[in-house]
């Protein structure tokens, strides 16, 4: 799992699904910071398995609010503008 702690409760989750929560949300930082940026295809890919694991609206929507809390980001925002 990414090193970087995400406002997620993993355990919720098997260890691959949080594995691919992990891998979305830091491609979507490197996405912004500029770092190694992620190709548009990767992040949708990313987006689409992200939106299987959380398959509940409301639960996406809660992350994306801890997320933006933490990070200044939006995950929902950066996708919908891609």
């Amino acid at each position: 799992m990414s090193e970087r702690h995400y406002p997620v409760e993993w355990d919720m989750y098997e260890a691959e699904e949080a594995e691919d929560i992990a891998h979305f949300l830091s491609l979507i930082e490197r996405y912004h910071l500029g770092e190694h940026t992620p190709r548009v295809k990767t992040l949708k890919q990313a987006y689409q398995r992200f939106q299987e694991v959380v398959d509940s609206p409301s639960e996406q929507k809660k992350l994306d609010k801890a997320f933006q809390k933490q990070t200044g980001i939006s995950f929902y925002r950066t996708m919908q503008n891609l």
